[in-house]
């Protein structure tokens, strides 16, 4: 079946699942109105494509526009080094979806500047959203945040003897990230807003109902929130937030691959992707092998729908990623978690309520919300982000590991080494939600700890040859030298170094 076949298939698919609900007292802000029955759309006025070594994104247009005249075309957004473009189709207004399969198959196959597929660009949103679910703010703080049931749930008092994730960035994709709060006030890095196109990935409400959901900025929260968990998990990592997703937590396929093209060019070892969707995506696809085989580690949501299929993409797939289910304080699965044979993992991702309906805040995922604020939430975002704070930690331990997908795989080993067996308790989920529950005691205790900074050979000190090293990696992007986790080996890197000379 073709891609496009594919597509049009799942998004005239329609499966009735009911929304699962968040902790629902307090102040809360609803979620987003497309619930677990509706399915992630595809843009028809809007294509991605990669075309074949030497060609041009004009060469295939001039082509295009001899044998089809009726269209417009306009290039939205290009990579023209890695060969990606994403283009807007202006074609007339009586053509159905029929006569754009029609167009769309014959650009697949009618053009050799074309390599091997195109698509329409499909949506991606933060799971939460897709759930309807609610989070609750207000009733939380620093206190609640540091001994929150999770911390004691995956030993990070442990882990922390062992590695803090010093040396290691992780790129958050998702509704940006405020920086000021006083869990990441000085971890977070100079990213990127693939919204607004401009330097200042703040989480940032717009203030308008932007998809008319008679909701306003609903998901705003979202990305301080998920980095506020992978800082709990790894306190010394650095935060690399890129803004893929509106406030709404609305997203593109298009603006997704480019996020994670971002994090690939500024060196992360880590992409957490609190976010899916029910469309597969080949040019996303094609970003995450790129990352893994450079050694970055792609943790992905699972989704909240309580169901497997549709799958959830990219998080259900066979290859290079970390998919993550959720699971409650008590190690069984979260009501509200998808489920399938290709998730890796299940991690912490439930809030409780008593008798009465209230948020059980010992029993609850708590984290910062922009304006300085704490709150708590549910949802395989939450867990995604437990699992990407671990990944950092082990990448930590092993500065000597290289950018390869060997490191990828090597990071994956360790996190699922260590998961503590669930089936037990989950006797109806048994090889469908992962390997087992995530804990990161066991994942660090895998291998020694992690040497200080600096110590890029693991002798146990600062010497001659952990200089060579860092000056023979010198400028490169991808390389445990980048101390500073700037996205290249510098002066800066080896200042740092002889600051722990000896």
């Amino acid at each position: 079946m073709s891609h496009f076949v594919q597509q049009l298939s799942a998004r005239f698919t329609m499966l009735l699942v009911s929304a699962v609900l968040c902790c629902v007292s307090g102040i809360t802000r609803p979620a987003s109105a497309i619930p677990c029955d509706l399915l992630s759309d595809v843009s028809l006025d809007r294509m991605n494509f990669r075309l074949v070594p030497g060609a041009t994104v004009s060469q295939l247009l001039d082509a295009i526009q001899v044998d089809w005249p009726e269209v417009d075309w306009t290039v939205v957004g290009g990579k023209p080094l890695r060969g990606y473009y994403c283009v807007h189709v202006a074609a007339p207004t009586s053509w159905t979806d029929v006569e754009w399969g029609l167009f769309h198959s014959a650009m697949a196959v009618g053009y050799p500047t074309i390599a091997n597929w195109m698509e329409f660009v499909s949506d991606d949103e933060a799971p939460e959203g897709g759930t309807g679910s609610t989070f609750v703010d207000g009733l939380a703080d620093l206190e609640s945040y540091q001994i929150q049931y999770a911390a004691l749930t995956l030993g990070l008092s442990v882990s922390h003897m062992r590695s803090t994730g010093v040396g290691v960035a992780v790129a958050v994709l998702d509704t940006g990230v405020d920086a000021e709060h006083e869990l990441l006030a000085g971890r977070v890095l100079q990213g990127w807003d693939f919204v607004d196109g401009d330097a200042f990935a703040d989480d940032e409400a717009s203030g308008q109902d932007l998809d008319g959901d008679g909701q306003i900025d609903e998901m705003t929260g979202h990305g301080t929130f998920v980095s506020g968990l992978i800082a709990l998990v790894a306190p010394d990592a650095r935060i690399l937030p890129v803004r893929v997703l509106d406030s709404e937590g609305r997203g593109d396929s298009w603006r997704l691959a480019s996020g994670i093209w971002y994090a690939i060019d500024h060196g992360v070892e880590v992409i957490n992707l609190s976010l899916g969707s029910t469309e597969d995506s080949m040019i996303v696809e094609e970003a995450l092998l790129e990352a893994y085989e450079l050694g970055i580690s792609v943790i992905a949501a699972g989704g909240n729908c309580d169901r497997n299929w549709p799958r959830e993409f990219p998080a259900m797939t066979d290859y290079e990623v970390i998919g993550v289910a959720g699971v409650d304080d008590l190690d069984s699965r979260a009501g509200f978690s998808n489920y399938h044979s290709t998730l890796k993992m299940s991690s912490p991702s439930t809030c409780a309520v008593d008798t009465m309906g209230e948020p059980v805040i010992e029993r609850s995922i708590i984290s910062g919300l922009p304006g300085g604020r704490f709150g708590i939430w549910e949802g395989t975002s939450m867990g995604t982000a437990f699992v990407s704070g671990t990944a950092a930690l082990v990448r930590s331990q092993h500065p000597e590991w290289d950018a390869s997908n060997s490191t990828s795989q090597s990071v994956a080993n360790a996190i699922m080494s260590g998961a503590v067996n669930i089936d037990k308790l989950n006797a109806d989920f048994i090889g469908l939600i992962g390997v087992g529950r995530l804990d990161s005691a066991a994942s660090t205790s895998l291998s020694p700890a992690a040497p200080m900074q600096g110590d890029l050979d693991g002798s146990g000190a600062v010497t001659v040859d952990d200089l060579l090293l860092l000056l023979g990696g010198w400028g490169e992007v991808h390389s445990s030298a980048d101390f500073d986790c700037n996205g290249a080996v510098d002066v800066d890197d080896m200042l740092i170094l002889l600051g722990s000379w000896g």
